[in-house]
């Protein structure tokens, strides 16, 4: 009998263990389920600040591009406004 009592025993501080290593458990699983909430939140606030920046990106690379093109332009004018004069200048000469 006391053998039975003994086995019991064991029994009951075994569950009595196992039931407080679950209440750990429990715990971090609560703690680690935060933490993926927030690095999911901080995800999302990254993704959304990469698109922000992709498409400052962009507007800046189009806009580069149109400067481009419009100093090109502006050069194209001051080009053809010096060869007008040269060609006056040379008009007086011939003249």
């Amino acid at each position: 009998m006391s053998e039975i009592i003994r086995r019991l025993e064991r029994l009951s501080e075994q569950v009595r263990q196992v039931t407080e290593e679950r209440k750990v458990l429990v715990l971090k699983l609560e703690e680690m389920k935060r933490s993926i909430e927030a690095l999911e939140s901080e995800n999302a606030r990254m993704k959304e600040t990469l698109e922000e920046k992709e498409t400052l990106i962009h507007i800046l690379q189009t806009a580069k591009s149109l400067n481009t093109k419009e100093e090109s332009e502006e050069a194209r004018k001051k080009v053809d406004d010096l060869v007008r004069e040269i060609e006056h200048c040379l008009n007086l000469l011939d003249s």
